[in-house]
C-alpha cells in the first residue's frame, strides 16, 4: 500500500475556494474577466431583452406558434 501525497487534515477547508473564488463560475465568465463580486451580482439575474428574444409567454414557457419545431419525442401518456 503506497502513502498519500498529501497528509490527511482532520477538519475540512475552504483554502481552494479561497485561492480561486471562481470555482463554480462557468468559463465564459472567466473568459470575460469578471471578479467574483461581478459574479456574485450576476447571480440569478434575468434581462427583459432576453425574455423578449426567446418570445416568452406570461409564464416563461414558449407558445407553439413560435417554437422552431416539433417535439423532439411524442408525449407519453
Amino acid at each position: 500500500m503506497s502513502a498519500s501525497k498529501h497528509g490527511k487534515t482532520d477538519k475540512p477547508t475552504d483554502a481552494d475556494l479561497k485561492n480561486n473564488p471562481q470555482i463554480g463560475g462557468s468559463k465564459g465568465a472567466r473568459a470575460a474577466g469578471m471578479t467574483p463580486d461581478d459574479l456574485e451580482l450576476a447571480q440569478g439575474e434575468s434581462t427583459f431583452e432576453g425574455d423578449i428574444e426567446n418570445q416568452t409567454n406570461d409564464k416563461g414557457g414558449v407558445d407553439k406558434p413560435f417554437r422552431d419545431g416539433p417535439p423532439l419525442r411524442p408525449r407519453q401518456g
